[in-house]
């Protein structure tokens, strides 16, 4: 079971685990064919069966070719119902269900207060159902996002030692890096100040690069030799990819993480250094400010607007202030806005085009009312207190570095919270995977502190 080839092991499953190893391995199969009926079929299960072959074995093999894959989420999607990511978190679901019914599992990493909220805010949303407008678009964004957060569960409850962990966050900054140069590549080539990048549009580019930085400086920390320089690479093109999509939002998060990062006691000097080179880069970029006007008149972002924000936000204030307690539905802003919209004079017709309320937490309150918002807050809130209780029994322990990887997390968590008030994460793959790492190195390292009787 532990060979590169699964076949061996496969053979062995079905052998002495009876019928209903068979019949998870089927299912994966069949539920993989369905994911992928209005793309390509035949390439969508080619894709998946090989898949399947190489993550049975070992279902972490699936969360590297995840943080491999994802800071390249829009060009390994060929449409809405073919994505490579998507076929990746069946396989890693099944992989696990295949382990879990081979060895037994305790679940003992899902045991916290953090994931109860989150099954709260779960039950909430469903709840929000009973008040959508288009019950049936609820429940196609519903089952959205319950596939994410099974897959935080199951990453969780994955990744059971920090080496593993460690590896997946160093994957994943290495491709983000690497993402990170087609931004910067537009550029130079003078390509033009229009929605493209990595993810085929700038914010969410920006978005899913700018939180990796602080895990590059965790990497350029840690590591020694041309290591320490490649990651210093790396960090300097995941500033300057932020940069380049001339996207104000993580523009913002960048200047807001470097100045976080800069009073964090856990680093050392070289590592410093490197948070100046950021500085000056963000002092020699300001000429890019022009740019970004040119990008605010083109006609494309009419709707784009900071002040068609404002109205956005304002106009699901006002939906909130109706449907407080349980909202509108889950997954139904943009029936509720266009509603609210149509009948308010201020607001242009123009305008009548949000999918999403470019705000996690107004769309949140939008659709799930206080109750959801309430939850989702505390789930939040909970998972950063997990962090600063392993950082502080961390520190207690005289583990430098744990408590360094935690600081990080923590900060990477804390810009991804800061960019969710000009953009909606919810649904975004990014997040989970972020927030299940956090909390599944918080876990060993309060283990690990148990053990030692701290």
């Amino acid at each position: 079971m532990n060979g590169f080839f699964p076949l061996p092991g496969l053979v062995s499953i079905t052998k002495h685990r009876s019928t209903i190893f068979a019949l998870a391995i089927c299912l994966g199969l069949v539920v993989g064919v369905i994911a992928t009926l209005s793309a390509k079929i035949a390439m969508g299960a080619a894709v998946f069966i090989v898949l399947f072959a190489i993550v049975l074995p070992d279902p972490k093999r699936g969360v590297y070719l995840l943080a491999a894959t994802l800071p390249f989420e829009q060009l390994t999607s060929l449409s809405q119902s073919f994505s490579l990511l998507r076929l990746i978190m069946i396989v890693i679901f099944i992989s696990w269900l295949v382990k879990l019914f081979q060895a037994g599992g305790s679940f003992a990493h899902l045991r916290s207060t953090h994931n109860f909220s989150l099954a709260i805010f779960l039950a909430v949303a469903t709840l929000s159902l009973t008040q959508a407008q288009d019950f049936y678009l609820g429940i196609y964004h519903l089952t959205t996002f319950a596939q994410l957060v099974i897959f935080f569960l199951v990453v969780q409850e994955i990744v059971e030692d920090k080496e593993t962990l460690v590896t997946i966050l160093e994957i994943w900054v290495v491709s983000a890096s690497l993402s990170a140069m087609i931004p910067l590549a537009q550029m130079a080539l003078n390509f033009g100040i229009r929605p493209v990048g990595a993810y085929g549009e700038p914010g969410k580019s920006g978005l899913n690069i700018v939180v990796l930085l602080p895990l590059a400086l965790l990497m350029l920390n840690l590591r020694a030799g041309y290591r320490r320089v490649l990651y210093f690479i790396a960090f300097l093109l995941l500033a300057g990819g932020t940069i380049a999509t001339l996207s104000r939002g993580p523009m913002i998060v960048l200047v807001l993480l470097v100045l976080i990062m800069a009073g964090n006691r856990f680093l050392n000097r070289r590592t410093r250094a490197a948070l100046i080179a950021v500085l000056l880069i963000m002092v020699l970029s300001v000429p890019l400010l022009s740019q970004i006007d040119r990008r605010i008149s083109f006609e494309y972002t009419k709707k784009d607007k900071a002040s068609g924000r404002f109205e956005l936000w304002s106009t699901g204030e006002n939906i909130f202030y109706d449907h407080w307690i349980l909202g509108v539905g889950f997954g139904n802003f943009r029936l509720a806005y266009i509603n609210y919209a149509a009948h308010d004079p201020t607001i242009e017709p123009g305008r009548v085009v949000a999918i999403v309320a470019h705000n996690l937490y107004i769309q949140e309150a939008v659709e799930t009312g206080f109750l959801g918002i309430l939850s989702f807050l505390c789930f939040l809130a909970l998972l950063i207190r997990h962090l600063w209780l392993a950082q502080k029994a961390a520190t207690a322990n005289n583990s430098r570095q744990d408590a360094l990887i935690l600081s990080m997390l923590i900060t990477s968590i804390v810009g991804l919270l800061l960019a969710s008030v000009s953009y909606s994460t919810l649904t975004m793959k990014m997040p989970w995977l972020l927030f299940a790492l956090a909390s599944s190195y918080a876990t060993l390292t309060l283990d690990k502190s148990k053990v030692l009787g701290r």
